[in-house]
């Protein structure tokens, strides 16, 4: 009989290793990886849709409130969640797959030990191209060191799982788009390993069931009245609504750089 040797890390790198080989064959695959990775139109707007799609998608009113209520839920769990894996990306250091491909080494004791290096196809595509050329030169940036567990696994995991209790049709497509293009481009390019979505994905589904849960048990009335006013106020909430699906779908990134100028305008007084 020929045993089987369960391996985490040798099933990591196996994964990792088939997706990655898809790249740095084909120009156009590899630009439309890129799109459905960096540009906020091709990677955020599906899941914006799908969940415009479902905070609408109710005929009676009743219907309404409660998919409004899941949604306005999931909002929460998602910053909870993103907040969550942001800050551990920033305690443990882990680096990203495409980082593993150089040469590397580690300190132990007092003496440097070279790492093996893992097999890595880099991407046609110029963003690819010219980050493989600066980690070429020695050039790490340390979010390049703090790729577990993966930010947008965890954030768009929330969110499609959300989209998916309130619209089966809506969620069923957020959670293709999320795992099928995003998640899976990530793995492709080598900015994530199995381990940093599977880990994303977890702190997703963990979080979007306790918010869920709390929110059931002690919040209903709150997110009933909250519900009520998106339907009193229907234009105003949808443009509030509409802003915050913009933000998250470029895993909020702009947020610091307008919380940095604001702060410089209040202390410029």
């Amino acid at each position: 009989m020929i045993g089987f040797h369960w391996d985490p890390v040798r099933i990591n790198d196996a994964v990792g290793q088939a997706l990655n080989n898809l790249a740095g064959r084909s120009r156009l695959l590899d630009d439309l990886l890129y799109l459905g990775l960096h540009n906020d139109l091709a990677k955020g707007a599906v899941i914006g849709a799908c969940f415009f799609a479902a905070w609408f998608g109710h005929a009676s009113r009743e219907d309404l409130l409660r998919a409004r209520a899941i949604l306005l839920t999931t909002l929460a769990a998602a910053a909870l969640v993103l907040a969550t894996t942001k800050t551990m990306s920033h305690v443990i250091v882990l680096p990203r797959p495409a980082i593993l491909s150089q040469r590397l080494y580690l300190l132990e004791g007092d003496q440097l030990r070279e790492q093996a290096r893992l097999p890595f196809r880099v991407p046609l595509d110029g963003w690819d191209q010219t980050k493989a050329r600066t980690l070429s030169e020695g050039q790490v940036l340390v979010d390049d060191l703090g790729g577990f567990p993966s930010d947008h696994a965890g954030l768009f995991v929330t969110l499609a799982l959300g989209i998916w209790v309130v619209s089966r049709a809506a969620g069923a497509i957020a959670l293709f788009w999320t795992f099928g293009v995003i998640l899976a481009g990530k793995i492709i390019t080598g900015q994530h390993s199995l381990f940093d979505v599977v880990a994303g994905t977890a702190m997703a589904v963990l979080g979007l069931a306790i918010c869920l849960g709390v929110a059931s048990r002690w919040l209903d009335r709150p997110l009933e009245r909250l519900a009520n006013w998106t339907l009193r106020h229907g234009a105003f909430a949808s443009a509030l609504i509409f802003l915050v699906m913009f933000e998250v779908g470029s895993t909020l990134d702009h947020l610091p750089d307008l919380a940095t100028a604001i702060l410089k305008g209040l202390k410029g007084r």
